[in-house]
C-alpha cells in the first residue's frame, strides 16, 4: 500500500507540474506575445503556441491552416462576430437558401392547389395525376421544412459564442480549477499515507527486532 501511494504521489506531481505550466501565467515571454502582441498567461498561450508549432501557417489554405484556424476559433471565439470567422457560417447560408426554396414552393403550391388553378392544370395536362403529385409535393416541402427548423436549432447549439464557451468550460473550469484542486488535494493526501506508511513499516521493524 505504501509503494502504491508513492507510486501515485509521483504521478500526481506529474500532474501538478502539467497544471501549473499549462494554468499559471509564464515568467518568461511567451509566444503569444509575439505572434498576438498581447502577454495574457492563460492556457490560450499554451495552446495557440502549440498550433503555432506543429501547426504552421502556409497561406495556400491547406488542411493544416483550415484546422488551425477552427482550434483557434474554439479558443478565440468570433472576432466582433464576423461571418468569416464563424465556422458555421456555411451552415447558416445553406439554411437561408433552403428558406428561399421552402418560400418559392409554398407559393407556387398555393396557386397549384386552387380549385380553378387545379382543373385548369387538369384539363391543360390532360391527366389526373396532377392532384396526387401536388399532395406529395406538399408533403416533400413540409420535410424540407422540418430541415430547415432542425439546421436552426443545430446552428442555435453550436454557434461560435457557445463553441468558445464550451472551451472556456472545460480548460479554465474542469482543467484549471476542478482537476488542478483535486489533483493538489490527492497530492497531499498520498504523501501523507505514504509517509506515515513508511514510518508504521520502519516502528515495526524496530519492535521486532527488540523482541
Amino acid at each position: 500500500m505504501t509503494l502504491v501511494s508513492w507510486i501515485l504521489v509521483i504521478a500526481f506531481c506529474f500532474g501538478m507540474t502539467v497544471t501549473t505550466d499549462s494554468c499559471l501565467p509564464s515568467l518568461g515571454t511567451p509566444q503569444t506575445v509575439i505572434n498576438y502582441g498581447e502577454a495574457r498567461g492563460t492556457p490560450d498561450d499554451v495552446v495557440l503556441s502549440i498550433l503555432d508549432q506543429y501547426l504552421p501557417s502556409t497561406g495556400i489554405n491547406t488542411n493544416s491552416d483550415i484546422a488551425k484556424d477552427r482550434l483557434s476559433t474554439y479558443i478565440n471565439g468570433c472576432v466582433d462576430g464576423e461571418d468569416e470567422n464563424d465556422p458555421l457560417a456555411e451552415v447558416i447560408v445553406v439554411q437561408k437558401l433552403l428558406q428561399e426554396t421552402i418560400t418559392r414552393v409554398n407559393t407556387q403550391l398555393v396557386v397549384a392547389s386552387d380549385p380553378q388553378g387545379l382543373g385548369f392544370i387538369e384539363t391543360e395536362c390532360r391527366s389526373q395525376r396532377v392532384r396526387p403529385f401536388l399532395e406529395n409535393l406538399t408533403v416533400l416541402n413540409q420535410n424540407f421544412a422540418e430541415v430547415n427548423t432542425a439546421i436552426l436549432q443545430g446552428y442555435e447549439a453550436l454557434a461560435c459564442p457557445r463553441v468558445h464557451a464550451l472551451y472556456t468550460d472545460v480548460v479554465y473550469d474542469a482543467f484549471c480549477t476542478d482537476f488542478a484542486t483535486a489533483n493538489a488535494n490527492g497530492l497531499i493526501l498520498l504523501f501523507v499515507i505514504s509517509f506515515s506508511g513508511m514510518v508504521l513499516i520502519t516502528l515495526r521493524a524496530s519492535w521486532r527486532s527488540t523482541q
